[in-house]
């Protein structure tokens, strides 16, 4: 199932543009997935596994725009790319 996630309160970042999130189940947790970036986050409940997501989203952001983009590798400069087209900071 898609879930367009639109907000990171409380964080000091805010969206762009909805991310959009698939969740599924697996076994006994669900996986939320945010494909166009390649991040992924699991929990024992849906909810707990968009919120993961959501850090996994805010720490990928701050860890990637915190290098230069030229010394990142394609993959992860790609990804840097993406998020940055769905994630800004609040200013």
């Amino acid at each position: 199932m898609e879930i367009p996630i639109q907000s990171l309160d409380p964080e000091p970042y805010e969206f762009i543009q909805p991310i959009p999130a698939v969740v599924r189940q697996e076994g006994e947790e669900y996986v939320a997935t945010f494909y166009d970036a390649n991040i992924s986050a699991s929990g024992e409940t849906e909810k707990e596994a968009i919120q993961n997501l959501k850090d996994m989203v805010v720490a990928t952001y701050e860890l990637l725009t915190g290098h230069d983009r030229e010394n990142l590798a394609a993959g992860s400069a790609r990804t840097r790319d993406i998020l940055e087209t769905f994630v800004r900071a609040v200013r």
